[in-house]
């Protein structure tokens, strides 16, 4: 009975200091009860940011055959062509890790996963 009645005291005091208000201007989606706004992102800004780095994956397979190609030049063999792939590979991991990201659903597996990569771009990178 005791803790019926210690119930009861604080639905009392919750409903007389919290009110539910309405979900916030451009929030389509709230948590009844909590009336908690869900997150949603900028669709069109993601889908640029992705299209930017699709441009930037292209153009470093581009820069990948292309040092391929003329490892035996003079410019490329001095620039040591190894670590150039090597470096370039890096940056491949960095943005497909960030196209992934845009496309996948984020559960703690993806997170973990996102993480992961990015470290692992860094470290190959640099």
């Amino acid at each position: 009975e005791f803790v019926d009645q210690r119930a009861r005291q604080v639905m009392t005091i919750l409903q007389r200091n919290f009110s539910c208000v309405q979900c916030p201007p451009g929030c389509d989606e709230c948590i009844t009860g909590d009336e908690i706004c869900l997150y949603r992102e900028n669709e069109i800004l993601v889908d640029s940011l992705i299209a930017i780095n699709c441009l930037a994956i292209v153009l470093s397979v581009w820069l990948l055959v292309f040092i391929l190609r003329h490892k035996t030049k003079f410019v490329i063999r001095s620039a040591s062509w190894p670590f150039l792939i090597i470096i370039i590979i890096g940056a491949l991991v960095a943005y497909i890790n960030i196209v992934l990201d845009g496309f996948l659903e984020k559960t703690s597996l993806t997170c973990t996963l996102y993480h992961w990569l990015n470290s692992i771009a860094f470290a190959i990178s640099f």
